[in-house]
């Protein structure tokens, strides 16, 4: 199983509905645990009629459970950020298997093309624990080759440039014709150097750079 489809399978947690949070409150009662709090309020809500006390409590501690999940979902969602807005930056340090969550979240949530970028060298290249998913790897690409952010496609020709030349010499370019200097300066120096090992003959140069 790829690197992202293992990720997927972490990230994906089951939801919790009512008729799941009841069956848990009367597993708890049937037990004999109960929420001391709650039960005390139920007992005096229903006159300490034992029976209502009970559908009484079933209610509060309900009410009371999905509040925590409401809670944890909320502080999931404030980790989840977090991770979002460090993503690239775990990358650009090396840092991959760190920033593999966020970038993925920044990939299924909002569909980043800096992120599907990121996370296609870490599978193509396996350097998060070896392990390598191309298939993934060239779909993100694909899709990231479609966006008209010229970081992303900065990227995206830096990460090309040891699978398809072509390729990273065509993202240098959109993003150099966009006015990312960088890229402008990566596509010269590698057309030099490609000319220089003979896969660029002088006339496909000049085209490809648009002499």
């Amino acid at each position: 199983m790829g690197i992202l489809n293992r990720l997927r399978d972490l990230l994906t947690q089951p939801s919790i509905d009512d008729a799941h949070l009841y069956a848990s409150v009367a597993k708890e009662i049937e037990s004999g645990y109960k929420r001391e709090g709650l039960w005390a309020k139920a007992l005096a809500e229903s006159y300490f009629d034992e029976d209502k006390a009970r559908a009484i409590y079933m209610r509060m501690a309900v009410k009371a459970l999905q509040l925590e999940a409401r809670a944890s979902i909320a502080q999931e969602a404030s980790r989840q950020q977090s991770a979002m807005q460090q993503a690239v930056a775990l990358y650009d340090k090396g840092q991959y298997a760190t920033a593999l969550e966020g970038l993925f979240l920044l990939v299924d949530q909002k569909e980043d093309p800096l992120a599907m970028v990121c996370m296609a060298n870490i599978a193509w290249h396996g350097l998060v624990a070896g392990e390598v998913d191309r298939q993934s790897a060239s779909t993100l690409m694909t899709a990231a080759e479609q966006s008209t952010d010229v970081n992303a496609r900065r990227y995206l020709g830096i990460v090309f440039e040891t699978i398809d030349w072509r390729r990273s010499l065509a993202n240098y370019d959109f993003a150099a014709s966009n006015g990312n200097q960088d890229a402008a300066t990566r596509a010269r120096d590698l057309r030099k150097r490609l000319q220089r090992q003979g896969l660029l003959p002088k006339g496909l140069f000049a085209k490809l750079r648009g002499g």
